[in-house]
């Protein structure tokens, strides 16, 4: 438990890679919260650049805990949650960069709000440039979106669903929500609420969707996800994991969030309608090609199928069989190797 000595707040980021972004981060920490009463736990798993001897005697609060190797996003957290010390838990990706005091505000409002039950808050998350950035999805691990992808689906109501999804989405970032889960790139949490409930990530996620899950986990015990337009921090996004990996450890992410919030059967139609939207979609690509030359976005459409063809068959029974709801200790972390 913290004493009376700890920090109001302990920062836990997880560093795989992306060590040229924590200097920078860092230093924005020092700028626009030099009052803050904290501690900042890194977490380097097995990084190219030593981050002790990068951070060496240039920021007093900062203490780095070199991992035996790449443990994951869930797991290296969950590390970071019960070695801290602080009465509140902020995780932070290393890829930001504050321009605000806005974890002093989201601190400010939780301390307020202090007699709710309050399991998380988020911020706005900005790109590079400053343009929006999704904090929540509101079809994430949900059967909804390959119904819409459906091609006969898609051709009749396609425009019309892309529409309302993205100005319901751009609606909720625009006012203080209760959302239905928030990004682990900035989520912060009551140190005894983590403890006494266990809102620790599962293990079994090597990286994506694992916040997911867990926001899906806290309001199922009545506790709220409360997003904070008003407050925002710069997200430079998708470092640690090369592109062509990305979409496969993405997709199949989605996937096992979707068996442990829905359950099995669920995830088992899911599967069953992205087969057919898979077989439809070459059918009807084939014809086409009989009238006309394929287009670049055919030939990426074709890739893309290929792809998801290629996950359905190495992971969908996987996931079925090998995991199950409840979260556990990672000891079968779903993670993508192949090239």
């Amino acid at each position: 438990m913290a004493g009376t000595d700890s920090p109001l707040l302990s920062i836990i980021i997880v560093n795989y890679h992306e060590e040229q972004f924590l200097v920078p981060l860092l230093e924005s920490l020092q700028q626009y919260e030099p009052a803050l009463s904290r501690e900042v736990l890194i977490l380097d798993n097995q990084s190219r650049t030593p981050v002790a001897e990068l951070l060496q005697n240039k920021f007093d609060d900062v203490t780095v805990l070199p991992q035996s190797g790449n443990e994951g996003f869930g797991r290296t957290n969950n590390a970071g949650m019960q070695r801290a010390n602080g009465k509140y838990l902020l995780l932070m990706n290393p890829d930001m960069l504050l321009e605000s005091s806005c974890i002093s505000h989201a601190l400010q409002f939780l301390e307020q709000h202090a007699h709710q039950r309050i399991g998380a808050i988020g911020v706005r998350l900005k790109n590079p440039d400053g343009s929006f950035q999704r904090s929540f999805f509101q079809l994430a691990a949900s059967i909804k979106k390959n119904l819409q992808l459906n091609p006969v689906y898609f051709k009749l109501f396609g425009n019309r669903i892309k529409d309302h999804a993205r100005k319901l989405d751009e609606q909720m970032h625009e006012t203080v929500s209760h959302a239905p889960w928030l990004c682990g790139a900035f989520l912060l949490m009551k140190r005894e609420t983590v403890l006494q409930e266990r809102f620790f990530f599962d293990e079994d996620f090597f990286l994506y969707s694992e916040d997911c899950e867990l926001g899906h986990r806290m309001r199922q015990r009545g506790y709220a996800l409360l997003y904070l337009p008003g407050e925002s921090i710069l997200h430079f996004g998708g470092g640690s994991m090369p592109h062509l990996k990305r979409f496969e450890q993405l997709t199949i992410s989605e996937w096992l969030c979707m068996m442990k919030v829905h359950g099995k059967f669920y995830f088992l139609c899911n599967q069953l309608l992205l087969a057919c939207n898979l077989v439809m979609q070459s059918m009807l690509d084939s014809r086409n090609h009989l009238f006309r030359k394929n287009s670049y976005h055919d030939k990426r459409e074709k890739v893309y199928r290929q792809k998801m063809w290629r996950l359905w068959k190495q992971f969908t029974f996987m996931i079925l069989l090998r995991y199950k709801s409840n979260p556990s200790s990672g000891k079968t972390m779903l993670k993508y190797t192949g090239e």
